[in-house]
């Protein structure tokens, strides 16, 4: 898939099923430690982990309608907070989780007659300062290099600059996905899978060996219920099947991997050991 004498870094983005839980984030650290080429991580607020489950996103936003509407937002915040406590205890991590949650908890409210993008992205930021705890990695805020313009459109020559001037001067880090910043330095989030966004932001900036989207099997390409998945594709095929893929990766990030000329390799994480789905550009079909 990438040849044995290619040093480039690899960029991991790990969705809400990886992180749902501490055996889940238990398998990502092993993940990412089983090959030292995986130097930058990008991850999403945790998903569902039953199907009674609510993920973090979606209860983050009821919060913030709630507050918007005059109503106490308690009920919603409550499972979050449970969950990201739950984690930090499992993992017996050193972070200060509760003055986090008390800060998001304010600025919710505060932020109510404002910015709408903050509360949305408050899980991404959680799960990213948990898992570079996790791993004794550096943090490094979406806010410092993914760049929107005034009017709300992604700024792809400074996201760009920027994410390759502050990776370069460390050797690993972990970012939060699926938000930035405007150029007063109020919050913009992507759509909703905008995590993959920045993940493949990161993977082109860094001229990465491979960009690997991590998931559960639902998210990966197979050619009917319980086959294996089909092992390489190209960014045509890809896009030419039902709905485009756009169920397994957003149409948004696919554009970005395709104008990098990225390889896409999704992975299944409860299977580390498959190589996935190699997504590959047309002209290296053959290769």
């Amino acid at each position: 898939m990438v040849e044995a004498n290619d040093l480039r870094p690899i960029v991991c983005k790990f969705d809400g099923t990886a992180t749902a839980n501490a055996d889940r984030l238990r398998r990502v650290r092993d993940i990412v430690r089983s090959d030292p080429l995986r130097r930058f991580v990008v991850v999403s607020a945790f998903g569902k982990y039953t199907h009674s489950d609510h993920d973090c996103t979606s209860l983050l936003m009821l919060c913030d309608a709630h507050v918007r509407l005059g109503y106490r937002f308690d009920p919603f915040f409550k499972p979050i907070a449970e969950r990201f406590r739950t984690i930090v205890r499992d993992l017996q991590l050193e972070v200060d989780i509760q003055r986090l949650l008390d800060e998001v908890e304010a600025g919710i409210m505060t932020q109510a007659e404002g910015n709408k993008c903050y509360a949305a992205s408050r899980g991404e930021y959680l799960m990213a300062v948990v898992v570079a705890n996790f791993l004794g990695w550096p943090f490094i805020d979406a806010t410092e290099v993914i760049r929107f313009s005034a009017d709300g459109a992604l700024d792809s020559a400074a996201t760009n600059a920027a994410i390759a001037e502050r990776l370069s001067q460390v050797e690993h880090a972990v970012l939060p996905g699926f938000y930035g910043s405007l150029p007063d330095g109020r919050l913009k989030t992507f759509p909703r899978g905008g995590s993959n966004i920045t993940g493949a932001l990161v993977a082109g900036s860094v001229h990465a060996a491979r960009y690997e989207c991590w998931t559960d099997a639902a998210g990966l390409v197979c050619p009917a219920p319980g086959a294996e998945p089909v092992g390489r594709m190209t960014y045509a095929a890809f896009k030419a099947l039902p709905e485009g893929g756009v169920k397994i990766f957003p149409a948004e990030a696919l554009a970005v991997v395709q104008e990098t000329g990225l390889l896409l390799n999704l992975r299944d994480t409860d299977r580390p050991e498959h190589p996935g789905t190699l997504i590959v550009p047309d002209h290296r079909a053959l290769q």
